[in-house]
């Protein structure tokens, strides 16, 4: 139970089917930003569950070892230490448990998905970038940068679209693998292929989006990361948001009733209204983020650097002086990029167990 919209229809609806309380289970941290306990308290009281809640702490960064022998490659989600961490402690007193994976790749549950569905109102004005600059003297500057950004959009590749900024951009790339600009051009050739293959069914921008970002994020992200993580902790996890009626109703719906009134997931949030508190459907999407930027700064920053830099694998043939630069750059806090470093670090994890 994260305290989001689909975790917690997923708790009203089996607190109406079951005869006995519900058991929910939620994972939070110290950092009070990133943790979502409130809300999910405020829904195990609602709904009178048996509710148990784990602390991660930083010092729980050492599953990663573990977890790249279980997973066997270097999944670069760091979501996947608490979805551990809970799946381990869960096993403790069930073996099957439900999860809300699902809900917003159907129902259109990102930030992306709005903004794409703008985009594909906006194409046919990608000419007008050149005089969009000096509007923030006159307009909302919030609104003349969505719009600006809607229209450099426009003016590219749609497949560019995949890139999500958890990665290195290709000018980082170009500085990571100098001397290998093949390697630099891998992620948009691979861009490129993913959205010809799932993209090719419609001519409506939205839904080729939708279908890329279900099977590709979802897929090879999401249910990955859950499904080697709660049976590595011999825990059985379901997402009944994936029930294959449900899906074909979701992929029927159109843009008017996946985005007004509420914006995001607006059909989902007037199905929420009947059973959960307004200001929790309402208030801004959080997401299953985990502190790791901070902890990288802080308790675990020697550690990054002895997997990482003391640790330099011939596999690729990463620049070390880039990275180390990278690497001082976010703990002074001049960009943030616990994405990036968190892939290298798994990575350097996963090279060290199994290449020879």
């Amino acid at each position: 139970l994260s305290g989001g919209i689909d975790s917690s229809l997923l708790v009203a609806k089996m607190a109406s089917l079951s005869e006995g309380p519900v058991s929910t289970y939620s994972v939070g941290f110290e950092e009070a930003e990133y943790s979502e306990l409130p809300w999910a308290r405020q829904v195990a009281e609602q709904y009178g569950t048996q509710h148990t809640e784990f602390i991660l702490q930083p010092t729980d960064i050492q599953l990663a070892e573990n977890l790249v022998l279980e997973y066997g490659e270097p999944f670069a989600d760091h979501s996947q230490l608490p979805t551990y961490a809970i799946c381990r402690d869960i096993a403790e007193k069930e073996k099957v448990v439900c999860g809300g994976d699902g809900g917003d790749e159907l129902f259109a549950g990102y930030y992306i998905y709005y903004f794409v569905n703008k985009l594909s109102k906006v194409k046919h004005l990608k000419a007008l970038l050149p005089l969009i600059q000096g509007l923030a003297k006159v307009y909302n500057p919030y609104r003349v940068d969505f719009l600006k950004r809607l229209l450099v959009a426009a003016n590219q590749p749609h497949f560019e679209l995949l890139h999500r900024g958890y990665g290195f951009s290709t000018t980082q790339l170009g500085q990571l693998f100098p001397e290998h600009p093949t390697l630099v051009q891998a992620g948009p050739a691979e861009h490129q292929a993913v959205w010809e293959q799932y993209s090719n069914h419609t001519d409506h921008l939205l839904a080729q989006f939708m279908s890329t970002s279900l099977h590709t994020r979802l897929v090879n992200d999401y249910l990955v990361k859950v499904d080697r993580a709660s049976m590595y902790a011999s825990l059985e996890m379901r997402s009944p948001f994936l029930d294959k009626e449900l899906a074909q109703y979701a992929a029927s719906l159109s843009p008017q009733l996946l985005f007004e009134p509420h914006g995001n997931k607006s059909i989902l949030k007037a199905v929420a209204e009947r059973y959960l508190p307004h200001d929790l459907i309402h208030r801004n999407k959080q997401g299953f983020a985990v502190p790791i930027g901070d902890w990288f700064r802080g308790p675990m920053r020697k550690h990054w650097e002895e997997v990482v830099l003391q640790g330099k694998q011939k596999l690729l043939p990463l620049n070390y002086i880039f990275l180390q630069q990278y690497f001082e750059e976010h703990v002074q806090q001049k960009r943030e990029a616990s994405h990036q470093l968190w892939s290298m670090f798994v990575f350097h994890l996963w090279a060290q167990k199994f290449a020879s």
